[in-house]
This record gives C-alpha cells, sequence and structure tokens, in this order.
C-alpha cells in the first residue's frame, strides 16, 4: 500500500518536474526489466576486494556504453503534470495509471536535450540517484564474500559489505 504521508522525490529539469514513480504497473516493470538487461546491469556485481567507487565507475561506465541510460531515467521518471487527478483521499493518484512506454520515450528525449550547464549538473546528479536506486532495491547484487557465491540482495537504508550506504551511497568508516 502507498505511504501517502511520504513526501514524493520530484526533480525540476528545465522548467518541468518529474516525479520518481513509486507505483509501477506490471507493463512498466517489464519495460524496466528490458531496459535492465539492455543495459547489462542485471547480473553485475562487485567484484571481491574491489573498492565501492571503482564498482561505482564500473556501473556507470556499462550503463553509459550501452546507450540505455536515458532509457532507465524514462522508466523511473515521469511528468507531473500526467500524474492523474484525483478528488477523493481514499483513492490517490497512481502514477503507474498513466505511465506509458511512449511517456518513458518522451520523457528520456526530453531530459537528453536539456542544454544548460546547470540542467546538465542536475542530470548528473539523477544519474546517481539512478545508480543508487539500483543499489536500494537490489537490481544489482552483491556477491557475498567467503561462504557463497550466490547474490544477496541490500536491503534499502543498510549498508553494503563493502560499506556503502545503499540510500546515500555514503561510505561508512
Amino acid at each position: 500500500m502507498m505511504n501517502t504521508n511520504r513526501r514524493r522525490q520530484k526533480h525540476v529539469l528545465g522548467g518541468r518536474t518529474f516525479l520518481v514513480i513509486e507505483n509501477s504497473t506490471v507493463e512498466q516493470d517489464l519495460f524496466l526489466e528490458r531496459a535492465r538487461r539492455e543495459a547489462g546491469i542485471n547480473d553485475l556485481m562487485i567484484e571481491e576486494g574491489e573498492a565501492p567507487e571503482d564498482f561505482a565507475e564500473r556501473l556507470l561506465d556499462t550503463v553509459v556504453r550501452s546507450g540505455s541510460l536515458l532509457t532507465l531515467l524514462g522508466c523511473l521518471l515521469m511528468p507531473e503534470e500526467a500524474l492523474p487527478k484525483r478528488t477523493m483521499l481514499i483513492f490517490p493518484a497512481r502514477e503507474g495509471e498513466a505511465w506509458t512506454p511512449e511517456m518513458a520515450a518522451e520523457t528520456a528525449a526530453y531530459i537528453g536535450g536539456l542544454q544548460a550547464p546547470e540542467e546538465k549538473a542536475k542530470v548528473r546528479i539523477l544519474i546517481l540517484d539512478l545508480l543508487i536506486h539500483f543499489f536500494a532495491h537490489g537490481t544489482v547484487y552483491l556477491r557475498s564474500t567467503g561462504t557463497s557465491s550466490a547474490p544477496t540482495t541490500v536491503p534499502r537504508g543498510t549498508h553494503s559489505p563493502a560499506g556503502t550506504d545503499t540510500v546515500t551511497g555514503v561510505l561508512s568508516s
């Protein structure tokens, strides 16, 4: 169930506000899964002894080389103006009702067309948020050190085996 008391994550880019999609549809989940596979990050794992910064760089490099970075952003964001309006509080608006693959493509094209240096800086931060999203939701698996080679997910808001907070991306000491 959606937590309506939590503040929605928003990003203003080029004068438009984009929401991070919290409640997806099956269609969106499948579209995102395909985009993650195309990006080559579904099975990407931190190597034993690899520094978190090196892994983050390798992850970013993989996504950039795949050409799927803007598509991934389009999967995770939607224009605020596309959010369905609801008049009854017991049925809050759900972004998944409005999301379409065409909207993802339009969002990706819009973000890709930004030119102002300050907008590009915002997009770079958004890309980091995207990478953190994949860590936080277990999309990128971390290999357990020692006893097992099976991938393990790291719960949101916890520290990975390498000491990186999965929400903030900050290294713990």
